[in-house]
């Protein structure tokens, strides 16, 4: 493998490492679902239905990490990744995202953002094995930091 797409905070051993988009994760569900009103507490983020993505562990790591362990959601369903964000959006359960990827649904009031999790440094990183990158990989890498540096400035001009 030439490269890999990692979310979290570099570096890693063995592996060259370049954050490409920083973005903190957060926790949200539908207002049909947590209503308009006061955000609920921490502790009370287990009485709903939690949505997973299939094969990743974002949704129990946080509520082992926030919830002290004492968190244990009414149902963890993992759905394909394709999905989550739908589920969230109709209302089917909390679920666990980077920023980046609702802040447009949280604006327009389609999602409500119910926690923040900053960690400096967090966020999208090319990841390559150390040494010269082939020339394919080379032209891939700079169209991908291309594509995140426009889409960053589209995202600074939309707040």
């Amino acid at each position: 493998m030439d490269i890999a797409i990692r979310y979290g905070v570099g570096p890693w051993p063995g592996l060259e490492t370049e954050l490409l988009l920083e973005s903190p994760m957060v926790v949200i569900a539908a207002p049909s679902l947590v209503g308009e009103g006061p955000l609920p507490p921490i502790d009370a983020l287990s009485g709903y239905p939690w949505l997973e993505e299939a094969s990743t562990s974002e949704s129990t790591d946080w509520l082992r990490r926030f919830g002290n362990g004492a968190l244990a959601p009414k149902a963890l369903m993992q759905v394909p990744g394709n999905l989550l964000l739908d589920g969230a959006r109709n209302g089917q359960g909390v679920a666990v995202t980077v920023l980046l990827f609702v802040a447009r649904d949280i604006a327009a009031g389609r999602l409500r953002e119910l926690h923040r999790t900053e960690r400096p440094g967090s966020g999208y990183n090319i990841v390559t094995r150390p040494g010269v990158m082939r020339p394919a990989l080379k032209d891939f890498v700079r169209w991908i930091r291309r594509e995140a540096a426009q889409d960053q400035a589209v995202s600074r001009a939309r707040s």
